[in-house]
């Protein structure tokens, strides 16, 4: 995600003068918010931003503008500490030095602080209590560009990269290091790349300019490490001038033209600052340290984010190998069965013979499927709208969105879309019955369902039931009962069950809640399923399995999902296929998300239980950890591993 976006997301700027600020407000606690200065958008979107985040939390907020002044700063401050006005400020320091006096004022009145930099930037040797320091890790910006340049000349130009390297043009500290760490990561990443030319600019202009000079003399140049947008940008202009091909890029800053080029192809990557992921960060440990304002405050560091060029497979349909790819809502193998449309999203080929994962989506079945039973196939239904109505041997339920069923083999079992546009997720295990469709039906390429009167051919059915093993059995159809009691519980070993929505055993890791619908235990081993819930910001950090294939099902939200180091952003009804071997992680990008794993061939998933901590709730912490997940404890004998 761009700065340009996270900080124009809309949100009303709440500023507040303090000759108006004389009252009590409606709320207990209120906070303070010090930027450089509300002339600059950026800032304005951030101050909006933590507007939103108080509005949430019920607690009062006003924003102070010094304009740049860092004496203004430090007496707005000390003014609104010293009357007791707010219980706790973030200032986006303008100059350290002014406000050492008002981070001692706020230690002695126990009114918690996140400034920016370090203890040593105040006359500070240590940590102080209730006062945090955030601090910006230039060195990780710039191994981060130079690494996604070493990646891209690695992937594309097979490690021989010529380098046109476009530094900072500040002469501040920071700049030098941000280059000297992203010619290091450039390095580390592709050992023989080769920088053949350096220069300095600011402007698009004069990047182009800069950069159709150093193609005479270096017209074998094929890759760009820009120090900011305008860098990169000119350089693309230069380079298309000249006529040659598209040299690989990578851009710090991430405006939302330069990533309109990441996301063409044009531009590999550009990395930049995750502001609203800071202050997210800053408002949750500003919250923490006013309710416990004596213990010493965290040294933060502001999150970084990546984007890259999307080379990895979205596709319309699974490529029948096993491959990390992603699906998108309403894609996939579309095949329409007796009314029926289902979509194939991964079988027997992507799964390593593991499951088949289908969507299927009806207008109003006019009658159920016939009764029959499976020899050895696993049937699960999770049912994301509308309402499926479920028989499995003397029991009836109908499922609304949410609610889960599982029909172990050798129990038969029937179902009946019985609301408009109902429409579930199912999986099949092992892998291999989802051919069932195939044979059954005929290829569906209308985006809209098909009418009533859409004709089948039946013939095909008895064939096909045969050839998968559906074993069809004359049954009555017995009428739907309440399972309240019954249905908001795992069975303890196989069986047959319907699980209400929400329900299953819980686990809470990271500012997840991880919900297990479908044990290894009830399947003897074949699959399993969890749903994961978080918040805003909640990270799990990259993960492998040796032998587990994953995929994943998104029910409502946005995610950051990278697979093997390439970001995807699947929302509502998205699905990715995850096989083993894959490094993959999450971060949760919209207000809040919920999930869907399916696992076969390991335990992989057993993480979140043995590192998770139980809990009878049915509501995510919310507690997010800075930086995202480094903390998670992988216990020992799960197949599972950090990545990186």
């Amino acid at each position: 995600m761009s700065t340009t976006r996270m900080l124009s997301s809309g949100l009303v700027l709440a500023t507040v003068s303090l000759s108006t600020f004389g009252g009590a407000m409606a709320q207990d606690r209120t906070i303070a918010f010090s930027p450089l200065s509300l002339d600059i958008p950026a800032m304005q979107g951030l101050s909006g931003a933590l507007n939103h985040f108080a509005d949430e939390a019920g607690i009062g907020y006003m924003a102070l503008d010094p304009k740049f002044d860092a004496t203004t700063q430090a007496q707005q401050l000390a003014q609104v500490i010293e009357t007791g006005r707010v219980n706790g400020a973030w200032a986006i320091t303008i100059g350290a030095p002014a406000l050492r006096n008002v981070v001692q004022r706020a230690v002695e009145s126990g009114i918690p602080m996140v400034v920016s930099g370090r203890p040593g930037d105040y006359g500070l040797s240590e940590r102080q209590p209730g006062i945090a320091f955030s601090d910006i890790d230039y060195e990780d910006y710039g191994t981060t560009i130079g690494r996604e340049l070493g990646n891209c000349i690695v992937e594309k130009l097979e490690g021989e990269g010529k380098v046109f390297f476009l530094g900072d043009t500040s002469g501040a500290e920071a700049a030098k290091i941000t280059d000297d760490f992203g010619k290091a990561g450039l390095e580390n990443a592709a050992p023989n790349a080769v920088i053949i030319a350096e220069n300095l600019s600011l402007e698009r202009l004069e990047s182009q300019q800069k950069v159709s000079q150093m193609l005479l003399a270096h017209g074998d140049a094929n890759a760009v490490y820009a120090s900011n947008d305008e860098n990169a940008m000119g350089a693309l202009q230069a380079f298309e001038a000249a006529g040659l091909p598209t040299p690989c890029i990578v851009s710090g800053g991430g405006s939302d033209e330069v990533l309109g080029f990441v996301e063409s192809g044009k531009i590999y990557a550009a990395a930049g600052f995750d502001f609203e992921g800071d202050a997210h960060q800053n408002f949750q440990t500003l919250l923490a340290m006013m309710d416990s304002p004596t213990e010493l405050g965290p040294i933060l560091s502001i999150p970084i984010w990546e984007e890259h060029m999307n080379n990895s497979a979205i596709l319309d349909a699974p490529p029948g190998t096993t491959t990390p790819y992603v699906v998108k809502a309403g894609q996939g193998r579309s095949v329409v069965v007796a009314g029926q449309v289902v979509r194939i999203l991964a079988g027997v080929g992507e799964t390593a013979s593991g499951y088949g994962a289908v969507m299927l989506e009806s207008s109003i079945d006019k009658r159920p499927i016939p009764m029959h039973f499976h020899e050895k196939e696993h049937d699960i239904w999770l049912c994301t709208r509308g309402r499926l109505q479920i028989w499995n041997n003397d029991q009836c339920r109908v499922l609304a969105e949410g609610d889960f069923a599982y029909v172990q083999p050798g129990d038969v079992h029937s179902y009946q879309c019985v609301a408009p546009r109902t429409q579930f997720f199912g999986i099949v295990a092992p892998g291999g019955w989802e051919g069932f469709f195939d044979d059954a039906g005929e290829a569906w390429t209308a985006a809209a369902l098909p009418e009533p009167t859409h004709p089948y051919d039946f013939s095909r059915m008895g064939p096909a039931m045969g050839k998968h093993g559906v074993n069809r059995v004359e049954k009555d159809y017995c009428a739907p009962s309440n399972g309240d009691a019954t249905d908001r519980v795992l069975p303890e070993g196989p069986a047959s069950y319907i699980l209400q929505s929400g329900y299953g055993t819980r686990y809470r890791l990271n500012g997840h809640l991880a919900t297990t619908m479908l044990s290894m235990a009830i399947t003897k081993g074949a699959v399993e399923m969890r749903s994961i819930e978080a918040g805003r910001g909640a990270v799990m950090p990259s993960l492998r399995h040796a032998k587990t294939h994953l995929s994943l099902f998104v029910l409502n939200g946005t995610l950051k999902l990278t697979l093997n180091g390439v970001v995807h952003k699947p929302s509502d009804g998205d699905f990715a296929n995850i096989p083993a071997g894959t490094a993959y992680g999450t971060e949760v990008t919209s207000g809040h998300a919920r999930w869907v794993y399916s696992a076969a061939n390991g335990d992989g998933l057993d993480y979140w239980t043995t590192a998770g901590e139980p809990t009878e709730s049915f509501a995510f912490d919310g507690q997010v950890l800075g930086n995202g997940g480094q903390a998670l404890a992988v216990a020992s004998g799960a197949d599972v591993e950090v990545a990186g």
